[in-house]
């Protein structure tokens, strides 16, 4: 091991964590919370939706099903991990997917109205979807400013004698 690859990987370790890495890890807290709580109170014995409207199995009136809570408990474990491992980035990206896939999935649930649908999507189920990828939109616009990967945002801009300056 050469001294260069030691002092880099001690300099990755010891920088600030940017603001998508703390979305990321605050959006992976809340979604395991309520993945982990919701799971305790419906338990694992069946599928079937919790109506959000009965006290019992919900959390905070949210209502769903063992499937969207370990949904949710998956989706909490990645947006951790992918803060921890710098991949907020990818995780945003991801989150982006998924909770447009859900949120999808969560109007077309609420238009048909279906008894015993498999997610037990509510109003307030849709509401977290729609923050879900609002954060994740957020932690991928984030990161890429971090990173300086838009146009106009590199650090070393204008150091580039080639280049000419245009004055504002």
């Amino acid at each position: 091991m050469d001294e260069r690859q030691g002092d880099g990987r001690h300099e990755r370790a010891a920088a600030p964590r940017s603001p998508a890495r703390w979305l990321c890890a605050a959006l992976g807290a809340v979604l395991l919370v309520l993945g982990v709580v919701g799971l305790v109170q419906s338990g694992l014995d069946g599928f079937a939706s919790t109506p959000a409207s009965t006290a019992e199995g919900t959390v905070g009136g949210l209502g769903g099903s063992t499937l969207l809570n370990l949904v949710h408990i998956g989706l909490g474990l990645l947006a951790l991990l992918a803060a921890l491992r710098k991949a907020a980035r990818i995780a945003g990206l991801f989150g982006c997917l998924v909770f447009t896939a859900l949120l999808a999935y969560d109007i077309v649930a609420l238009i048909d109205n279906a008894p015993g649908e498999p997610a037990g999507v509510h109003t307030p189920i849709l509401v977290v979807h729609g923050v879900g990828l609002l954060a994740s939109i957020a932690i991928a616009w984030l990161e890429g400013r971090a990173d300086g990967d838009y146009a106009g945002d590199r650090a070393d801009r204008g150091t580039n004698k080639d280049i000419p300056r245009h004055a504002d």
